[in-house]
């Protein structure tokens, strides 16, 4: 039996989608954070009933908040 060598464009494929699991390992780790920035925008605007939403603005709200507690907790 013996090995088989990738192709070029093989290796890269393999490289990418190992980033890209390991890119997914790191982000799994704040998704407490993100819950709770959910549910604190939820219980704060989103559930008062009569309410219209912006969901563009509250969605780089949303961002900014997540962001901003990751990096600076």
């Amino acid at each position: 039996i013996g090995f088989t060598a990738l192709t070029e464009e093989e290796f890269i494929t393999r490289r990418n989608n190992f980033s890209k699991a390991l890119a997914i390992n790191k982000v799994s780790q704040y998704i407490p954070q993100i819950i709770s920035e959910c549910n604190s925008l939820l219980v704060q605007k989103w559930s008062k009933s009569g309410t219209k939403i912006n969901f563009d603005q509250e969605g780089n709200l949303l961002s900014y908040n997540i962001i901003s507690k990751i990096m600076f907790g």
